[in-house]
Order: structure tokens, then sequence, then C-alpha cells
């Protein structure tokens, strides 16, 4: 391609900007506040859309411990001082991390278990410790499937309960079709002018037609590249083909939020690619 004698540039500069691994672990928290229901309200299966199913814990005011998030709290419901949480992965994604703001007068644990019931490991709150203490456990090992907060019997309070999941970032083939998506959605005007094309006439529908041809080449480019990932070709060829997109899109798209966002999108693929994940 023409554009392909500006790689080597390209190449020093992305060198410097990919400074990150694609396949890097992204969180995602479900946030537990209890401050969308009256006092009073016992929590089961209110946020079971989220993906969590609760018992032995019910909506308070601040009147029993200062909320961390207003206006409410959660705050042990039953005799035995226990409060459980069962955690749908299907929902929430692959639970390892569980926090919660408590205030208790005693000591107080997090205890996390698997999707078997065999206990992970637990998190100890001392007793004396300030209200609204954040209190977190993380999962050294099998995703968290049930937890359990309690201090022995005692009364005590939580805000802003949050389990974090770990998501699979998405494969080097979901971001190409991604970027390809991303490249389909632009509008015309987006794209400028090609004054190579021009033939010195100021006519609009030259104008136009110059950018039809870049947006049926953009859009079979970003194709083709699609396509060779379904081949054997090295990472170094699919980087090159993947600079030279980036270099047209640069000479091509006029400055914008859509353009860098598709820069945003090459430069993950880059990272994959020179991660070995393509």
């Amino acid at each position: 391609m023409a554009a392909r004698r500006t790689v080597q540039n390209l190449q020093l500069i992305f060198a410097a900007m990919i400074g990150f691994s694609a396949q890097a672990a992204q969180a995602a928290t479900t946030l537990i506040t209890f401050d969308e229901f009256p006092i009073g309200t016992e929590i089961s299966t209110q946020y079971q859309s989220l993906g969590v199913i609760a018992s032995g814990v019910g909506v308070s005011g601040s009147f029993a411990f200062p909320s961390h998030s207003s206006p409410n709290i959660g705050c042990s419901s039953n005799a035995s001082g226990v409060m459980n949480f069962a955690l749908d992965s299907n929902i929430t994604g692959p639970i390892k991390t569980v926090s919660a703001y408590i205030s208790s007068s005693d000591s107080i644990g997090i205890y996390a278990y698997d999707s078997l019931g065999v206990l992970i490991g637990n998190a100890i709150l001392p007793m004396g410790s300030p209200v609204n203490t954040l209190l977190t456990f993380n999962s050294p090992s099998a995703p968290i499937a049930k937890v359990s907060i309690h201090d022995g019997g005692g009364n005590f309070c939580i805000d802003d309960l949050a389990f974090s999941s770990i998501v699979t970032p998405p494969s080097c083939v979901q971001r190409s079709k991604d970027l390809y998506d991303a490249v389909v959605a632009l509008p015309a005007s987006a794209y400028k002018f090609d004054p190579d094309h021009m033939e010195r006439s100021f006519d609009h529908r030259v104008g136009k037609s110059s950018i039809e041809k870049r947006m049926a080449k953009l859009k079979k480019e970003v194709a083709d590249f699609q396509a060779l990932l379904s081949t054997n070709v090295s990472n170094q060829i699919l980087r090159d083909e993947l600079l030279d997109i980036r270099s047209n899109i640069l000479d091509w798209i006029k400055p914008s939020p859509a353009r860098n966002n598709l820069f945003n999108q090459i430069d993950q693929i880059l990272a994959m690619i020179k991660a070995g994940q393509c």
C-alpha cells in the first residue's frame, strides 16, 4: 500500500505508546447500597437482577450507624447475626473480591465460599475498629460463589457492599470486528476531501466521489485485516497491515472523537499482536 512508507515512523511512535497488555484483567463491580428501598425492608431477591440473593439483612437508617453513602445501610436482621449473599456468576461474572464498609462494636468477618460451599478464606475486622471501616477479601484461587458476614451473633451494619469480577478482555477477532463496525458507522462528513482527485475542480460532486472512494477503501482494508486473522500470517504482517490502516485513518479522517476511538481500538489490537495474542 502507498501508506507503507510511513510504517517505520509509526512503529517508533507506537512502540512508545503501547505500554499495556491487552490481556490485563479488568474489574467489573456490582455495588449494593441499600438506598433504593425503604427502611424496614428485608432484603432477599431485590438484587437478583444484579446476580445477588441475600438473607439476614434489613434496610436501616443512619440512626443505627452512620451510612457511608446516604441515606441507608444494611443491618443484621436475625438472631444469629449472619448475613448471607449468594452470587450468580452468570450475571456477576467470576467474583474474586468482596468488600463492605462495616460498623460494629464487635469483631466481624467476611467469609467467602466457592461453588461447592468450601471456605476459600476470610477477612476479619478487629473489635474496636471505627465505624464505616472498609473490609476487603480477595480470593487467591477459586471464584467466590457465596459470602457470609457475621460477628458471632451480635448486631452490625454494612454499607456499599461490592463484588468485583474479572472480565476476560475481548479476543483479537472481536476487537477487529469492533473496529470494522466503527469504520462502517463513520458518516461521509467524517472524511476529508482528497485534493489529488479534485482535478483542480471545486465541484462538490467531485469531492464527494473522492470521499466515497476513501470510505470504500478503508472498509475493505479493515475487512482484509479481519480475513488475515484467520490465516497463519506472521505477527509482523498483521502489525504492518494495521499500521497502514492507522496511517490512512490519520490522513483521511477529520480530527474528532470518532477518529480518536478508532486510534484507541487499533492501539488495543496492536498491543495484542505484540503480546502474541492474535
